[in-house]
């Protein structure tokens, strides 16, 4: 199985405690004044709860309550608060539970600070301040704070081991925490499959020849030939695109920008970089650029599809001093 740099997890820090279930207590105003106004033209305080979860979930039967000794002190009608929706229940005293109505508790909450928390039908704390919420100011609530943290786990170039296994006796062994691996074979990270590589044997290889000089001495051994022009000595140049099919893969050379393209023969190169016949073929196809924003374009088509190829190309420059070869 491929195996990423980066395993991500998600730590949630919020000021609500006791947090169980999907439903939650979002956000609370103890000390309303002037503020959400109710049915009776009054502003208490009020209760909000969200769900976060995908799916609607039924408050019936569920509570609220100030009292860790009383978890079912108020209860909800059948009301079903929907996915990611809210719901606002006024803290008022007022004990109002008739389900298309506004909700009121049959408590309110203290502005100094008090226990919290919304039960389900069992009893059971889903959501709430424990063991309190603290002392509020006029107008002010509070709101669960939630922050999104991705913390990596493990980084390119930490140590791992890796095998390939033949078959499926290993079954689910190795995912535990005991299981021994100093047999396998250690690397570093990122590690995963290639589609394409190894020791296949590759799906292409062009040697791009001198259109004069095109001869078994100037092909590399295992490359096939692409010459960029039929005519002409080495000062002619070719503009616009060429192609060639190798086998069954369309292959096509085109310049980008207004200057044109060559070719060069040239034997190989004695400088101070390893440059070997393996490394580096003896011709070559170049862009004639003289503004810097021209260069050449391979496109090659009919590949094998969902696969990831790779390609390397080696590039040689005949005029500037040191190794000359990337």
């Amino acid at each position: 199985m491929p195996l990423s740099p980066w395993f991500r997890f998600l730590i949630v820090f919020c000021l609500l405690a006791g947090r169980g279930g999907a439903v939650e207590i979002s956000e609370i105003l103890p000390d309303n004044p002037g503020g959400l106004v109710d049915e009776d033209g009054q502003s208490p305080g009020w209760i909000e709860l969200h769900n976060p979860a995908p799916a609607a979930v039924s408050l019936a039967g569920w509570h609220l309550t100030d009292d860790p000794l009383l978890p079912a002190k108020w209860t909800f009608p059948g009301v079903t608060l929907p996915a990611n929706g809210y719901l606002v229940v006024f803290a008022s005293g007022k004990d109002r539970a008739v389900a298309g109505s506004p909700l009121h508790t049959n408590f309110k909450l203290d502005v100094d600070g008090e226990y919290l928390a919304l039960t389900n039908a069992a009893g059971g704390v889903v959501s709430g301040f424990i063991p309190s919420f603290p002392k509020l100011r006029r107008n002010i609530s509070y709101a669960v704070v939630s922050q999104n943290i991705n913390s990596p786990l493990l980084t390119a170039g930490a140590a791992m081991r890796y095998r390939v296994p033949a078959d499926g006796t290993l079954g689910t062994s190795w995912v535990q925490p005991a299981f021994d691996d100093a047999a396998w074979t250690s690397g570093t990270l990122p590690a995963g499959y290639d589609a394409i590589g190894g020791t296949g044997a590759p799906l292409l290889s062009l040697d791009f020849n001198d259109r004069d000089n095109n001869t078994t001495d100037t092909t590399q051994n295992g490359f096939t030939s692409f010459l960029i022009g039929s005519t002409g000595g080495n000062a002619a140049t070719q503009t616009g695109a060429m192609t060639r099919t190798i086998g069954s893969t369309p292959v096509t050379l085109s310049n980008t920008g207004a200057d044109p393209y060559d070719d060069r023969y040239r034997t190989t190169p004695t400088d101070g970089a390893s440059l070997t016949t393996q490394r580096l073929l003896r011709d070559f196809v170049f862009s004639r650029d003289q503004t810097g924003t021209s260069g050449l374009d391979l496109t090659v088509t009919n590949l094998p599809a969902h696969q990831p190829c790779r390609v390397t190309v080696w590039s040689y420059d005949s005029s500037s001093p040191g190794n000359r070869v990337s």
